[in-house]
């Protein structure tokens, strides 16, 4: 008799800790606090501007966060953790990462977008990609190449690409600048082309 109370008792207190455990919406792998679980984490990298199939600047053109909102693409000295970017998969978006920067803790977006002078617009040739805190949303989730050549990084919805097409001449000379989020044919230009390069540390 007292064998059975005591499997009872673990009984109870097994069901009364996975009630807990689902109540809470706790999980083993991550999460962005809605219940979205984080399946995979890679990188760090570093996302190199390309121009036709090569470099576009030399060796240190890169994506990174200008901690005003935007994101930019610049030559970074190499000491600048803002150049790097981790590659997370979600639960809601398995096929698609979201882009996190390893200084700020900011993601790549396209949401809420602006023009040049700050007005609210759709997904056009003038319109910055943004940096911010995550949220579970589309605007978030990413498709991109990874391979040698690397490849456009595309956002569904709403539809478009990270392009630094106001280089479309050849010899245009960079210092910093903001990335834009287009929908138009430049998505097969050079210059709408990223490299990925994973940290060898």
């Amino acid at each position: 008799m007292k064998n059975k109370t005591w499997q009872g008792t673990l009984l109870l207190a097994a069901f009364v800790g996975l009630t807990v455990l689902l109540i809470t919406g706790c999980d083993t792998g991550g999460g962005d606090g809605d219940g979205n679980e984080l399946l995979s984490s890679s990188g760090p990298y570093r996302v190199e501007g390309m121009y036709n199939g090569t470099t576009a600047l030399g060796s240190d053109t890169f994506l990174y966060d200008r901690n005003d909102g935007l994101l930019g693409v610049g030559t970074m000295e190499a000491s600048d953790d803002s150049r790097w970017w981790t590659l997370e998969v979600y639960e809601s978006h398995p096929d698609k990462y979201a882009i996190k920067n390893v200084q700020t803790g900011n993601y790549i977006n396209a949401k809420d977008l602006r023009d040049n002078d700050g007005t609210p617009s759709d997904p056009a040739w003038n319109v910055h990609a943004n940096v911010s805190a995550f949220q579970d949303d589309d605007a978030f989730y990413w498709s991109l190449d990874l391979g040698a050549e690397g490849g456009n990084v595309t956002c569904g919805n709403p539809e478009g690409f990270l392009s630094y097409a106001t280089s479309e001449n050849a010899e245009f000379t960079w210092a910093h600048h903001k990335v834009q989020f287009r929908n138009d044919a430049v998505a097969d230009y050079g210059s709408s082309k990223w490299k990925w390069w994973l940290s060898e540390e």
